[in-house]
């Protein structure tokens, strides 16, 4: 078993291996359950014991059967396992950078991690491998060092990590997301793990090479993220070091088993200061050969949130469907704030489209009827600013701060003295984010329009008034006019 660039003549020299290959894991499966069935106890469970959450199984997580069936790793017999308080034994040592490999097994004490080196599908199939013979191949990005970012920009990170890791034929360990203060009104926040906000178990990931499909499969089979013991940890693994700057990783170089880290590059120190500096950057994907465009591989997320997300959010769609007097129902984006104070946002225009009077004739545009349920996410802190929305158009409204459940998780964010309450903006806007997903998609109305969207859509708050981002800083915010003397004015030039 050995890394194979994954190509449609690698796939056809391996065809008559797969039914061979199946034959031989079904007969060991049923080796194991006869064994089972007549008594025989194992010595030690392996490394099966991780999978399940001490003192039981946790009921969040699907159970995998064949991860207990299969001690996997670097060419280790099923009888050879490893006991809670004791080193693995070799069962070939011959096995070019087994030394290596088992260093690094040995410091795995993370449950998610075992997990995802009993056999990730797509190392599987890029390495053409069985679960009996797959080589130890971790592929680490520090991004504790990256320039702090939003939410959607890690969103971005993680997809360029994932495209680079799982095509270099490695499971992907991941860093928490580095997310800046600034979108939490410079509080600090306790929500700061992946897996606070996206279900590993749930989430699907999709990986090709051009137009063929590698693999498919859960987030949790080829990815976890490590926590902070686990991390400290594989420090002390012998590994390959690898800057973010330094450009792809070589083929040669990738040949090589264990770990493989993307590491910050130390620049030095700060002037008049012992802070060390390291190279930085806002987006992975900006990275030399990190750009997932310049990799024959590409990698399709789709994201389930957490059951904590899930709980959240329940509520809301139920206060939704229960008070509508019309059957329908309506998310709104409305975004004020800087946006209506920042000149790089064109405010007059922002203020206008997201007044009552403009999100009511979205609504109706959009084929909202009167007596519709709507709720409102956003950052306006007067209320009675939407007042106009029930007493003059008649639908019925509410925003976060009259959901108790909501409102606590920002109790803290806008108050000088918050101790004791909670200031966690990036989970509310996840939840708001997943309440906006559950309705129909011509019912969800935002307020700003991304650069992907190059044609605007007629259910956008701003839609009489700009095009897109970059038309409005050279389309003469604050002159007044509507779309067409925008578009009017953009063609004459």
């Amino acid at each position: 078993c050995q890394y194979l660039r994954y190509d449609s003549m690698g796939a056809q020299n391996f065809e008559w291996q797969i039914p061979l290959l199946r034959w031989l894991l079904l007969w060991h499966q049923l080796l194991h359950t006869i064994s089972k069935v007549s008594g025989q106890q194992r010595r030690s469970v392996g490394r099966g014991q991780h999978l399940a959450a001490p003192g039981g199984s946790d009921p969040r997580r699907r159970e995998r059967p064949s991860a207990a069936r299969h001690v996997v790793g670097f060419d280790y017999p099923v009888s050879i396992v490893r006991g809670q308080n004791h080193a693995v034994r070799p069962f070939n040592d011959s096995i070019e950078g087994y030394e290596e490999q088992r260093k690094t097994f040995d410091l795995i004490s993370q449950r998610e991690v075992l997990h995802v080196t009993l056999g990730c599908h797509c190392l599987l199939s890029l390495l053409n491998c069985s679960h009996e013979n797959v080589p130890l191949r971790l592929y680490l990005f520090e991004s504790r060092w990256l320039a702090r970012s939003g939410l959607n920009h890690q969103l971005s990170n993680l997809k360029a990590i994932l495209t680079e890791g799982l095509g270099l034929g490695r499971a992907v360990l991941l860093d928490n997301p580095h997310l800046t203060a600034r979108h939490n009104f410079q509080k600090p926040f306790q929500k700061r793990r992946w897996t606070d906000f996206i279900s590993f178990t749930n989430s699907k990931l999709v990986m090709r090479k051009r137009n063929g499909i590698v693999c498919k499969t859960t987030l949790d089979n080829c990815v976890a993220e490590l926590d902070l013991d686990q991390h400290e940890l594989l420090k002390r693994a012998p590994h390959q070091t690898f800057s973010y700057y330094q450009g792809p990783v070589s083929p040669e170089a990738n040949k090589r088993h264990g770990l493989l880290v993307r590491r910050a590059k130390l620049l030095g120190h700060y002037s008049n200061s012992k802070k060390k500096r390291f190279e930085q950057s806002n987006l992975v994907k900006h990275l030399p050969g990190l750009d997932p465009q310049g990799s024959p591989y590409t990698v399709t997320l789709n994201y389930k949130p957490s059951r904590a997300i899930e709980l959240a959010v329940e509520p809301v769609t139920a206060w939704l469907k229960s008070t509508t007097m019309t059957g329908d129902a309506a998310v709104i984006h409305v975004r004020r704030g800087d946006k209506i104070t920042s000149p790089r946002w064109c405010p007059a225009e922002v203020d206008r489209a997201t007044s009552s009077a403009n999100i009511a004739k979205m609504l109706a545009q959009a084929g909202v009827l009167r007596g519709s349920s709507v709720y409102i996410m956003t950052n306006e802190a007067n209320l009675s600013h939407f007042d106009d929305l029930s007493i003059k158009w008649g639908y019925t409204w509410r925003v976060a701060a009259q959901f108790p459940h909501l409102a606590s998780l920002v109790d803290g964010c806008r108050d000088e003295d918050s101790e004791g309450k909670m200031c966690e903006n990036y989970f509310l806007f996840w939840i708001e984010n997943h309440i906006m997903l559950s309705v129909d998609i011509n019912r969800r109305i935002p307020t700003i329009m991304t650069k992907q969207q190059r044609l605007p859509s007629p259910f956008y708050l701003p839609h009489d008034f700009w095009l897109m981002r970059d038309f409005w800083n050279t389309s003469g915010c604050d002159q007044g006019r509507t779309r067409r003397a925008a578009i009017e004015a953009r063609d004459r030039v």
